[in-house]
């Protein structure tokens, strides 16, 4: 009898016991050669290492007796990624609350300092999404009560603290910009009633804002008027407001709580020209109101409201001011959408005025009467709004001598000496960076 050859036996022919041990088998294989592999390239790299330290020392030193190592070129690995040092995040607004004590808002949160800056405290509001450049207009009444503008997945969001950022809370704004928004500014008289203005993105190059108000300190919005003409706003009652046009060279006034506007006519100094290059928002005092206008020819006119902004007096500065007219939120995405930003004015008091133009900062502490000037240092910092569109601008004074300032590099400077110098003060990184923060020589929020 002839016997056949038997046929080794097929996956589909073995025993599920045999299986099991074939993958335990392939798998232990597979792990030996993983092993193998990784204990390859951890003694290349170590040799790479060597050779490398080797040739940045002295390429003809040896170690010991032993002759130089070299390494093929084709074998030398790269260098291990290292984190790229990380710029500290643009400051994008200020608020001062008092002599020393001042909030700042920048793509990562909050920072809040009460010692001129030696040391601070940060907070992040909780709105969720993409904070990077979306944390915009911010308005604190004191250093515990304070509003800011975020950015939500669902459009815009204001959060609202009532303990110096140690909690918040959110409220989503209604949905006004589907398309994106150019600019926005937010405004709080007092502690319930608030107003934000939000400009839309449109095709046709619209400039119009929706404007929407609280009653009840944020914690809900409602649109009052969806076509209006401002672009920054600043409110003094909850009924009475102010707004500059969408380009930043018309005055507007609502005394109906952001319902219907009205243009507001300023007289032009002697040998003015019209129409205005820029105006800022007033700021008042009781019935006393104090607003900076350029005309389009000739100097700066300080103009003085003593009946609520019914009439007003213009008095001629010796300087011409500088609009401040920067890309807006949208960026890129639009090229031609601009959001004009607060100018470099600090208005202490009816009576005395702080402004800053190309290196010289002006004072007046007779309402514009007359002016004193100062070269600022260092002479280089050029001080500006890059878009903010909260109602405090870029240069805020507590005192005659001791201020704040945010350069168009969007850095933070203080002086106490009335502005002769101006030392750039650095927040600390924020925890999430503090690989990053080591290797810029800065501190580590907590």
């Amino acid at each position: 009898m002839t016997l056949s050859p038997s046929r080794p036996k097929t996956p589909d022919t073995m025993d599920p016991e045999a299986l099991i041990k074939e993958a335990r088998r392939l798998r232990r294989r597979r792990w030996l050669i993983g092993s193998s592999l990784t204990s390859l390239l951890i003694l290349l790299s170590g040799l790479a290492l060597l050779a490398t330290r080797h040739q940045v020392g002295n390429t003809n030193t040896n170690i010991g007796n032993a002759s130089p190592i070299s390494i093929p070129k084709t074998l030398a690995l790269a260098p291990f990624p290292t984190e790229p040092p990380v710029r500290q995040p643009p400051v994008v607004a200020i608020d001062v609350v008092g002599p020393g004590k001042l909030w700042i808002v920048d793509g990562y949160g909050m920072f809040f300092s009460s010692d001129w800056g030696s040391t601070w405290r940060y907070t992040r509001p909780p709105s969720p999404g993409d904070p990077i450049a979306n944390y915009s207009s911010v308005s604190f009444i004191n250093s515990q009560d304070g509003w800011l503008i975020t950015g939500v997945p669902k459009g815009l969001g204001v959060d609202h603290t009532v303990n110096g950022g140690k909690s918040w809370n959110s409220a989503i704004l209604p949905m006004v910009a589907p398309i994106g928004r150019i600019g926005d500014s937010l405004s709080f008289a007092n502690p319930n009633d608030g107003f934000v203005t939000i400009e839309p993105y449109s095709p046709s190059g619209a400039n119009t804002s929706a404007v929407l108000a609280s009653t009840n300190g944020g914690s809900s919005w409602s649109v009052v008027n969806r076509q209006a003409p401002v672009g920054r706003i600043k409110f003094v009652s909850s009924a009475i407001g102010w707004g500059l046009g969408p380009q930043g060279t018309e005055l507007y006034v609502t005394r109906d709580g952001g319902v219907s506007w009205q243009k507001v006519s300023l007289p032009l100094g002697q040998g003015s020209g019209a129409p205005w290059e820029s105006l800022t928002l007033p700021t008042f005092f009781g019935q006393t109101g104090v607003l900076l206008a350029q005309p389009t020819s000739g100097k700066a006119l300080v103009e003085i409201t003593d009946n609520g902004g019914k009439t007003w007096k213009p008095l001629t500065a010796p300087f011409q001011a500088q609009p401040t007219v920067a890309p807006g939120v949208l960026g890129p995405i639009c090229q031609t959408c601009v959001s004009v930003g607060a100018e470099p004015l600090s208005v202490l008091n009816s009576s005395t005025i702080v402004y800053w133009s190309g290196g010289t900062l002006n004072r007046t502490t007779n309402g514009g009467k007359s002016w004193t000037s100062t070269s600022t240092s260092p002479a280089s910092a050029v001080i500006g709004s890059t878009g903010n569109q909260g109602a405090s601008g870029p240069l805020q004074f507590s005192s005659l001598r001791s201020g704040w300032a945010i350069t168009k590099s969007d850095s933070l400077l203080l002086t106490r000496d009335g502005g002769l110098h101006f030392s750039s003060v650095v927040p600390p990184c924020h925890s999430f960076q503090e690989q990053s923060c080591a290797s810029m020589g800065l501190k580590a929020s907590p």
